[in-house]
């Protein structure tokens, strides 16, 4: 991709395009069926997918010779929570359609003030998943003594649907883990002209693919996954339904250079 003169960015928008640019390449790195899907319909290539990753890693200020070796997780802590981040959302729906009907009593404890959280919000939202659903499980909330059968075979359907067993707990407990330690500091790039400069390459290459993404994903659980679309509830309604809101493609309409 040609970056002749590209439009400088504003920090804002620099700071919002890292946190897209992580997830929209994280996913394409770690989920081939939504890769193979670009590669097909708009000719996405290796050589397209390492020079996101070069501008967004330089432009994170991070020097790209002393970068990780696996594209897919420069970063461990960001690594943890975009799996975090693409986990709560299908996993919370599937728990929802399980217990809202068998078990409507568990299914009210479980989500009581819970919904999945998008980026850094899904720490809390998993965390407090993981919690809720082993209390029901090993009965260890005092305040629920009366209904530890029903609580014990609700964690148990959830477990014959492999939404949540021990194993599970114990990588999303890794997870939450990783994800809430502090990255190391990267060896920065001493020239801020150069990250600058980055910056602006990288929202070209945002703006560019994310548009052909979303004219050739139409599943909304993908758009989901690379960032370009989130759930959102529908209140009001005895059954909560599922509604997909458009995160908008990256626009330089701030891009004025200003703080």
């Amino acid at each position: 991709m040609s970056f002749t003169t590209p439009p400088r960015v504003s920090r804002r928008t620099a700071q919002r395009d890292l946190v897209r640019g992580t997830k929209f390449l994280s996913t394409l790195s770690r989920v081939p069926e939504i890769r193979a899907i670009l590669e097909e319909g708009a000719g996405y290539t290796e050589a397209d997918h390492d020079e996101g990753w070069n501008v967004l890693l330089t432009a994170m200020g991070y020097n790209r010779k002393s970068a990780p070796t696996n594209a897919a997780s420069p970063f461990p802590q960001q690594a943890a929570l975009v799996e975090l981040d693409e986990w709560d959302g299908i996993n919370f729906e599937r728990t929802r359609a399980t217990l809202r009907y068998a078990f409507p009593a568990q299914h009210d404890y479980l989500f009581q003030g819970l919904s999945a959280g998008t980026g850094a919000d899904a720490i809390g939202s998993v965390q407090t998943y993981v919690e809720r659903v082993a209390a029901l499980r090993d009965g260890t909330d005092p305040d629920r003594a009366d209904t530890r059968e029903a609580d014990q075979a609700a964690a148990e359907r959830l477990e014959q649907r492999k939404i949540f067993n021990r194993e599970i707990q114990l990588h999303l407990e890794g997870l939450l883990e990783q994800a809430k330690q502090l990255a190391p500091a990267p060896k920065r790039v001493e020239n801020e002209a150069q990250i600058q400069q980055a910056s602006d390459q990288l929202h070209v290459w945002l703006s560019d693919w994310t548009g052909q993404a979303r004219a050739f994903i139409t599943r909304g659980d993908y758009l989901i996954r690379l960032g370009l679309s989130t759930r959102k509830s529908r209140s009001g309604a005895d059954d909560e339904e599922e509604e997909f809101e458009d995160e908008g493609t990256p626009s330089a309409d701030d891009s004025n250079g200003s703080v």
